[in-house]
């Protein structure tokens, strides 16, 4: 099953499977049709607010994605659960093709694209990749199951083949990525206090 992402305004194959990961579903003006409703992945909240009132530079999209992180993290039974059911219906349908879908452009900043990350890395573990597939209903032996998640990933080559980097620049890469988001955080942090002392 592939995995990819894409915008609830564009048009999609009828072998698709759109997944909608955001809080609401848009009706018309060109909307693309939902055969699932994700709202457990949808931001949080609190995580709306706090991207509405920061700067949302590079700085903000990373303290961004690490309240995403947690928010995945500490719902993941439920969300590996349903995105084994999610597969199921997708299969079900006769489709071949899951796409994360929000109301963000194509090629914008959004949570899908963390989401998709993370899935895929969760396939690639086998305890979780044990319950994706016991909620597809599906059972170690079927044929089903037979094709790897390493093997789906590369088929589904989107994103991952966008940067071909040197282990030298990947780990100057995550050390700045480390550094920003450690920033964002005291950022995001800050933020939430001058709005609550302005509210008080």
């Amino acid at each position: 099953m592939k995995l990819t992402v894409g915008s609830l305004f564009q048009k999609y194959p009828s072998n698709a499977f759109v997944v909608c990961v955001a809080a609401t579903v848009p009706q018309g003006n060109g909307a693309a049709p939902v055969d699932f409703h994700w709202q457990e992945v949808a931001p949080s909240q609190k995580l709306r607010q706090l991207w509405d009132v920061s700067g949302k530079g590079i700085l903000a999209q990373s303290g961004y994605l690490n309240f995403y992180k947690a928010q995945l993290r500490d719902g993941q039974d439920s969300i590996l659960a349903t995105f084994g059911r999610i597969v199921r219906q997708a299969k079900d349908a006769g489709k071949t093709h899951i796409v994360l879908c929000c109301y963000e452009g194509k090629n914008s900043f959004c949570h899908r694209h963390y989401l998709r990350s993370w899935l895929l890395a969760q396939m690639a573990d086998k305890d979780a990749l044990t319950r994706i597939r016991k909620a597809a209903g599906e059972t170690q032996g079927s044929p089903q199951t037979k094709p790897s998640p390493q093997a789906e990933a590369a088929v589904d080559s989107e994103a991952e083949s966008a940067e071909k980097l040197t282990p030298q620049q990947k780990a100057a890469r995550t050390r700045k990525r480390n550094a920003a988001r450690k920033a964002a955080e005291a950022e995001a942090k800050a933020a939430v206090r001058e709005k609550a002392e302005a509210a008080a």
